[in-house]
């Protein structure tokens, strides 16, 4: 009686843990999968990044850029960029010689503001 218990409970155990033992393979299984399509996913993603990076790249291409300018400057009158247009570092004055002790007054909102972004008294 005792060994027939034995073997029962034995048996039962032995079917729980294959019951587990299953789920957790194909748990695994899943998450290999989802991991998998995961890489696919971030593989297309960094590809599709880099068209996006050359496209920009062409797009912004200082003769196409120059004749954008010259076309649409009536409108828009922009001024085409030339290398003397950009300052040197040293030219710009980092605030080294300004007290920056600087006292700012309150400033009121009006109502009409306040109603636009939503601030209540």
């Amino acid at each position: 009686m005792i060994r027939a218990l034995l073997y029962i409970s034995g048996l039962c155990f032995l079917i729980v843990l294959a019951t587990w033992s299953y789920q957790v393979n194909y748990e695994t299984r899943r998450n290999i999968d989802k991991s998998e399509k995961l890489k696919l996913s971030v593989e297309a993603q960094k590809e599709y990044l880099s068209v996006l990076k050359a496209e920009w790249s062409y797009l912004n291409r200082p003769q196409r850029l120059e004749s954008l300018v010259e076309k649409y400057f009536e409108t828009l009158r922009l001024i085409p960029l030339r290398s003397d247009h950009y300052a040197d570092v040293s030219m710009i004055n980092f605030f080294s010689d300004i007290d920056l002790d600087i006292e700012a007054e309150p400033v009121s909102v009006p109502e009409l503001e306040k109603e636009k972004i939503g601030l209540d008294d």
